[in-house]
């Protein structure tokens, strides 16, 4: 009975850890949607973020070429706004990411609420092959926003 009770997060002694943990993954997914609606989108495609305090993006800086992740924020701050279009402008994986954060608000209430293991949820979904996929993905826009120009 232990045993059938411990696979399913009933009386597991990791319980409230868990709860805590989902709920602290849905409070930044959602915390993340929350900044995107607050922040104004640069027209240049790039340097929301510096909106919250963080400077501009070094790699640019010091080369003058957008690193990987130029974009992203204010690709958010576009989806956020309704305009899908200037999204993908200013960074095509902006509106995939920010569809999986949103989904990541439910399925961390109902975790946080049937108190999964998160390991066993992360290997059931292939996280390591999205988290892989996504990285081959950036660098595949990333070489074709340099050799575009």
């Amino acid at each position: 009975m232990a045993n059938v009770t411990s696979k399913v997060g009933l009386l597991h002694p990791q319980t409230p850890a868990t709860r805590f943990l989902w709920a602290l993954l849905g409070l930044g997914a959602a915390s993340v949607l929350g900044l995107s609606c607050y922040l104004t989108p640069n027209p240049s495609g790039h340097g929301t973020h510096v909106q919250l305090g963080l400077p501009p993006c070094g790699f640019l800086w010091l080369t003058g070429l957008p690193c990987p992740a130029c974009g992203l924020t204010t690709s958010f701050a576009w989806v956020a706004h309704g305009d899908l279009h200037a999204s993908l402008r200013a960074h095509p994986l902006g509106l995939p990411l920010f569809l999986i954060v949103a989904l990541a608000i439910p399925v961390c209430v109902v975790g946080a609420f049937r108190a999964w293991p998160l390991s066993e949820i992360l290997r059931r979904v292939h996280a390591d092959r999205v988290a892989y996929t996504l990285c081959g993905a950036a660098i595949v826009v990333w070489w074709t926003r340099l050799v575009a120009g």
